[in-house]
């Protein structure tokens, strides 16, 4: 019973660094407790196969077992296939490593202890080495420098060679003196070699981040000189209207031809009725929402629009222009993939007591999208427009809240100003 427990103990070990290694690499199908679940009846089973130690009984098992465990996570079977391999390479080496300690205890231990002590190490080394080739896959390559590729490779390739030779030197010298030295080296090359490339996974890491808000900032920069040059140009254009108005009534006064005063007439109408896209004192939200608007409407998509906040908003025209045309975008985007259904936008900007709330509701396909990732081709920089308006909004010390609801998608912001 003893025996039995140690190997049901070790087997659910394995397979908890067999779900590090697939989790890193597919997707998991099942829950997390579920994957538990199954891992602690596999392992019981092949403990029960195991107290026969009949090795070629062992290893059948523990292939069928592998591969039926693997069908808990969506991939290729190529994928699939080459984890297992790699797993069951690894799994040798490690075993290796269990000799050495063996022959280290000697008989001088009791068996229980001596399997034990063998099979924590054994199971130390198979983690360090999975963690190792996890570690190199999550390592974004493109921002590290081409000249550290190289000794990186030539290090890896001496550390698994030295490995080897250190093992089978080991083998051959039945000292207890090189056993301790072959297994302490084995164990810092793997140590060092793990700690190689983590540290160069978080560089990546941190490049990666550091790449990313940089490109923040310039998309953040150019929306912001864009959306202050429509503020610019929508005073500017508010001024020019209103002096024309009052030139043509003025000049309607002093002519007596019924043609031209006819013609005035229609003039001043038509000055009056391009007032109407006004939905707020504020230039910039107003010159946003005439431009997303009339946008939309190329694509039949109608739009309502409730707008309550003063001309002096106090708020940065690039940030404001950045949110409210972003998520009007995604509306947009989201109503074209539409068919046979009504297509519409509702847009709900207020202000009081120093908070802005935004709302934006968009009619969309009824497909899931609960991790919320952008749909679009250019999903890269689509991307940074959205991630733009969360930056944003943390700027101001709010919160975005997107929900999906089916057949409609809902946003609602809101900023402390």
């Amino acid at each position: 019973m003893i025996l039995f427990s140690i190997f049901a103990v070790s087997n659910f070990l394995d397979f908890i660094i067999l779900y590090r290694a697939f989790s890193s690499f597919l997707k998991q199908k099942l829950p997390l407790r579920n994957v538990i679940l199954i891992s602690a009846a596999f392992s019981i089973l092949r403990a029960g196969v195991n107290v026969y130690e009949h090795n070629l009984l062992n290893l059948a098992c523990q292939i069928v077992l592998i591969g039926i465990f693997s069908l808990l996570f969506a991939g290729s079977y190529r994928v699939k296939s080459l984890i297992i391999f790699v797993y069951l390479v690894i799994g040798i080496m490690a075993e290796f490593g269990g000799i050495l300690i063996m022959q280290i205890l000697g008989q001088d231990s009791g068996i229980y202890h001596s399997m034990i002590i063998v099979l924590v190490m054994s199971k130390f080394i198979r983690l360090i080495l999975v963690e190792t080739i996890i570690a190199r896959h999550e390592m974004k390559v493109k921002y590290l420098s081409w000249s550290i590729l190289p000794y990186l490779y030539a290090i890896s390739f001496f550390c698994v060679v030295s490995i080897c030779l250190f093992i089978l030197f080991a083998l051959q010298e039945d000292t207890t003196i090189v056993h301790v030295m072959s297994i302490t080296f084995i164990l810092l090359v793997l140590i060092i070699i793990f700690s190689v490339f983590k540290i160069l996974q978080r560089y990546t890491i941190v490049a990666e981040s550091s790449y990313q808000n940089e490109l923040l900032s310039k998309f953040a920069k150019y929306k912001d000189e864009y959306y202050q040059q429509i503020e610019e140009s929508v005073l500017e254009v508010r001024r020019i209207r209103h002096d024309l108005r009052n030139r043509l009534l003025t000049l309607n006064e002093s002519i007596n031809d019924d043609y031209a005063k006819d013609q005035l007439v229609n003039l001043i109408g038509e000055i009056d009725d391009s007032e109407k896209g006004i939905f707020t004192k504020h230039p910039v939200v107003n010159a946003i929402l005439n431009s997303k608007i009339k946008e939309a409407e190329k694509y039949d998509i109608s739009v309502e629009c409730s707008v309550h906040i003063p001309s002096d908003l106090i708020i940065d025209s690039g940030d404001i222009g950045i949110i409210i045309g972003n998520l009007v975008d995604n509306g947009i985007e989201a109503n074209q993939k539409l068919d046979g259904r009504v297509r519409e936008i509702q847009i709900m900007i207020n202000f009081k007591q120093g908070c802005l709330w935004l709302e934006v509701t968009n009619s969309k396909a009824n497909i899931s999208n609960q991790k919320l990732k952008t749909t679009k081709k250019d999903s890269k920089n689509h991307g940074i427009g959205l991630k733009s308006v969360g930056q944003i909004i943390k700027k101001y010390d709010g919160m975005i809240e997107p929900k999906d609801m089916g057949e409609q998608f809902h946003v609602s912001a809101l900023l402390y100003l």
